[in-house]
């Protein structure tokens, strides 16, 4: 009848196929491996970058903190701040 050869086509069929699964799994691992180093190397640059950014701020702020107070010791204390915020000249006679 046949039975025999179409079971042994089924098993070789059977062999290929988990083969073929076995390729297909290992690409996926090497996929997933490098996705994964990727992923550090980005987290890695991404806080590298975070952190210079914090730095550049903060010396930033410290430069425009430092710029403001230049004006009222240049001007000798002409400036106060009103009781509103804004600026008042005091006048000075000589």
């Amino acid at each position: 009848m046949g039975f025999g050869r179409d079971l042994i086509n089924s098993h070789e069929g059977l062999l290929k196929l988990q083969d073929w699964e076995l390729k297909l799994l290992e690409t996926v691992k090497r996929f997933m491996t490098l996705r994964v180093k990727s992923d550090k190397e980005y987290a890695a640059l991404l806080l590298s970058m975070t952190q210079q950014t914090e730095k550049q701020e903060a010396a930033d702020y410290v430069s425009t903190v430092s710029k403001r107070k230049r004006p009222r010791e240049e001007t000798g204390g002409w400036i106060h701040p009103g009781p509103g915020g804004e600026s008042h000249i005091t006048s000075r006679s000589a």
